[in-house]
């Protein structure tokens, strides 16, 4: 076209500088004197716009890492698997899908088990638009795999005394910074409770109103993982609240020393001990002893243990026995305890 028109004409040097394909029908050929109409395609030099985002997690452990690839323009057929270079430390097979100009980019990690980092680009050159522009090489961000293993440390069953410190730990073995935790215990009242969002849970001052079950959540990727349920039992300590307390009998007799023993963890043991040397088979709160003699003179003490550390010694108490009358006296003495009654009954007779 040259630099002037007719009628109706519109010119080149009036359009952005982009290719044109014009088509124009003079105002002679038109009844009426209609204007002419110019039908106007504009082809863009510039290279199609490409975004690469990435639809996984920043932080995954799944086995498919998701991409998508979306262009500004129509771009089929030329963006293909083929296409698609993978970055990072790991490597897999690319699947493409989606309907131009808008793809998903589908990783298949070649080695699930493998932690590192993966991520996309669009190989320079070889995709272009509709009208030969060639889309420029792009990155996409890299997604970081973690895998989850489980876990390296579980909270342990723990038992303590009132005022102990308690502390429970879990260290997931994953990675991965996004990696949240979550402490939770059932108490002996069955109430679920949450305890911090951390590694440790530490009591500095444990009461026995602390015991209860106890365990871990961490959650990653959008899964959630428990800790085994560590069973923790706090009691108050082993103390003797009652001591033995010292006994005179008579020989031919029979006695008991007890005591009471309170807190501590079950089963509570006893040994009784006479003159610090163990006694076969005295193994209860209270030691009957009879019939007496005076072998069965000393000191008697008990040592307290629970099933934890608790291990308490009692007080000494004296048992002393006294010699007892011989059977051969006994009718000589029930003689004599008559006749002075006898006499002591006619004394208050003359009295009145």
């Amino acid at each position: 076209m040259g630099g002037r028109a007719g009628k109706g004409f519109m010119t080149g040097a009036l359009l952005p500088p982009v290719l044109c394909l014009c088509a124009w029908i003079g105002a002679a050929d038109q009844p009426h004197g209609n204007k002419a109409v110019i039908t106007v395609s504009v082809l863009s030099n510039d290279p199609p716009p490409c975004a690469l985002p990435l639809v996984s997690s920043d932080e995954t452990g799944a086995d498919t890492v998701t991409f998508q690839a979306v262009f500004g323009r129509p771009v089929a057929p030329t963006f293909t698997a083929d296409t698609v270079e993978l970055t990072g430390s790991l490597s897999g097979a690319v699947r493409v899908g989606g309907t131009d100009p808008a793809y998903t980019v589908l990783v298949d990690l070649d080695n699930p088990d493998s932690d590192g980092t993966v991520g996309i680009r669009v190989r320079g050159g070889a995709v272009f638009d509709r009208e030969g522009n060639v889309c420029a090489a792009q990155l996409s961000p890299e997604c970081h795999v973690f895998n989850w293993r489980g876990f390296i440390e579980e909270p342990a069953d723990f038992r303590a005394y009132s005022g102990d410190t308690l502390l429970l730990r879990a260290r997931p073995d994953c990675g991965a910074a996004s990696l949240s935790r979550q402490w939770r215990r059932n108490t002996a009242q069955k109430a679920l409770e949450n305890g911090p969002a951390s590694p440790e849970w530490e009591i500095p001052a444990a009461v026995p109103a602390d015991s209860g079950e106890y365990w871990c959540e961490a959650g990653y990727d959008g899964r959630t993982h428990h800790t085994r349920r560590a069973q923790v039992a706090v009691a108050e300590p082993l103390r003797i609240a009652r001591q033995p307390q010292d006994i005179t009998a008579t020989a031919g007799g029979a006695c008991v020393l007890s005591i009471l023993a309170e807190g501590g963890h079950p089963p509570i043991e006893y040994r009784w001990m006479k003159n610090g040397l163990p006694i076969g088979n005295a193994d209860k709160p209270a030691l009957e002893l009879g019939p007496l003699s005076a072998t069965d003179t000393g000191l008697y003490a008990v040592e307290v243990t629970d099933s934890h550390t608790g291990a308490v010694l009692s007080d000494s108490a004296t048992l002393t026995v006294l010699p007892g009358v011989p059977a051969a006296h006994l009718p000589g003495l029930l003689l004599t305890a008559l006749v002075l009654a006898l006499l002591g009954a006619r004394t208050r007779r003359r009295v009145r």
